[in-house]
């Protein structure tokens, strides 16, 4: 009997070593398994944010990515009408004197190019040209399209007095015993202190310039028109 108790007590006693022996088998897999939940929650963590531990839900973003990134605040760009300064404003808009100047240099050209050309009634080339066409295709070079005949052309435009003369206006004569009636036209192309020349074509010479003052053409000058 005796016998029998202390094998019974021996097996209980085997058995709880067993126990005892896979324990820490047990223990070592599910710590394992805590660890690795550890990390797995701290790895995502980093990427997506805490997790509260009241609610269990993840708050906004923490990772480091998100804090280097900064906001770059937009000024509104100004105009540059308002930022560009009077002197590029002037430069960029050239003032009436400086395009007056550049027509007047451009007409005046036009009409020098035919200096030698013979006069032919009607014409209107280098091959033979009269007074009022000369006026014509000069004041073409800058757009301006005038009348045919120095009777027309007379017509149009402001009427100045020779101590108003500037380059460019057209001057108007007369013929011998004419009454004031308007036979030829010229151009104002020079003026000096001592003298103010003109520009035509001329029935006996062709187109050539002469002083508005000589004795022929001041005392059959009728009047003056400013085109420009």
């Amino acid at each position: 009997m005796r016998i029998a108790i202390l094998l019974i007590g021996i097996s209980i006693s085997s058995s709880m070593l067993s126990c005892q022996s896979t324990g820490p088998v047990y223990k070592s897999s599910k710590n394992s398994q805590i660890i690795k939940r550890e990390i797995r929650f701290f790895t995502s963590n980093a990427v997506y944010g805490k997790k509260n531990q009241l609610t269990g839900k993840t708050t906004a973003k923490t990772s480091p990515l998100q804090d280097s990134v900064k906001e770059i605040p937009i000024h509104e760009e100004k105009s540059s009408k308002k930022n560009s300064s009077p002197a590029l404003q002037q430069h960029s808009m050239p003032s009436s004197d400086d395009v007056l100047i550049q027509e007047q240099k451009i007409v005046l050209e036009k009409a020098r190019s035919y200096i030698g050309t013979r006069h032919k009634l009607g014409g209107m080339d280098f091959s033979g040209i009269d007074c009022s066409g000369l006026m014509v295709v000069s004041f073409r070079e800058i757009g301006l399209e005038l009348p045919r005949t120095s009777r027309e052309q007379a017509e149009i435009g402001k009427e100045v007095n020779k101590q108003q003369l500037q380059l460019c206006d057209l001057v108007f004569f007369t013929y011998p015993g004419g009454n004031n009636r308007i036979t030829h036209v010229g151009m104002i192309s020079k003026i000096t202190k001592q003298d103010i020349l003109f520009i035509h074509a001329s029935t006996s010479a062709g187109v050539r310039e002469e002083s508005l003052f000589s004795d022929y053409w001041n005392t059959y000058f009728v009047k003056a028109k400013r085109i420009l």
